[in-house]
């Protein structure tokens, strides 16, 4: 154990190699492999080490070599020991993305990949190998959602689409639900209470199913006004109302 950590602190550098064929099926070498393939893997390798890699490409493969900080090493190299192990509970969600690709592409027989530290590999990902994986933990969860109602009903499962800035929710319904609308929600903002599954590895959130539709947040003007009055009152004579606070709280902590 004590040499295993040994190794791991002298991991400076880190190798990651991929041989095979790209996308088009041509092998990836120097006079077929284009500047949308690289670009493709330095875009996969960065995710992985989050942040610039240097790229060398050789005939049948493609070579990168990463210089970081120890502890962003340190920890990919851990990661790769917890996948070869099927420990996929154990690495953040976004890395686990990139290394269920690369396990993807070697089951087509496209490509193998292998990432190296110090001369020492640390993950082989190929064809002939055969990972036990431990599943996913998938919690069962409930969320409010608001958005704008895009779309309502569904040929098969009845749904409605709802819409906001952090994306598009597809939200199963009870056709009577749809039914039973006294008014016509389409296009307009509405709240919903859901249950939903959170896929802990992936950080992901899947499978919403309707609750109910919650009431909007109403503004009470004259509460606001009030509020806002009251606040004027109160601070009128006080000249700097932040050295105020740090003296009512004797100090900034």
């Amino acid at each position: 154990m004590k040499e295993e950590g040994k190794q791991r602190e002298d991991c400076k550098t880190l190798e990651l190699f991929v041989k095979g064929v790209a996308d088009d099926g041509r092998e990836i070498s120097l006079r077929h492999t284009d500047i949308d393939t690289l670009t493709k893997y330095l875009e996969q390798w960065r995710r992985l080490v989050g942040q610039n890699v240097d790229i060398k490409l050789e005939n049948g493969s493609i070579k990168a070599t990463v210089t970081a900080a120890p502890a962003l090493i340190l920890g990919l190299v851990a990661d790769c020991e917890h996948y070869e192990k099927g420990m996929i509970t154990e690495i953040p969600g976004e890395r686990l993305v990139v290394f269920r690709q690369m396990e993807q592409d070697a089951k087509e027989g496209l490509r193998q990949y292998r990432i190296s530290c110090e001369g020492r590999q640390c993950l082989r990902i190929g064809s002939e190998l055969h990972r036990k994986t431990v599943r996913n933990r998938v919690e069962e969860t409930e969320l409010e959602i608001e958005g704008i109602v895009t779309d309502a009903g569904g040929q098969g499962t009845p749904n409605i689409h709802l819409l906001n800035k952090r994306g598009k929710y597809t939200i199963s319904v009870d056709r009577q639900f749809l039914e039973g609308l006294s008014e016509n929600i389409l296009y307009k903002l509405i709240r919903v209470s859901v249950k939903c599954k959170y896929d802990v590895v992936a950080q992901v959130y899947k499978d919403y199913i309707l609750k109910e539709i919650v009431d909007m947040p109403v503004l009470d003007e004259q509460k606001l006004a009030a509020a806002i009055k009251q606040g004027t009152e109160d601070w009128q004579g006080v000249d700097d109302p932040y050295e105020w606070l740090v003296s009512m709280r004797g100090g900034e902590e």
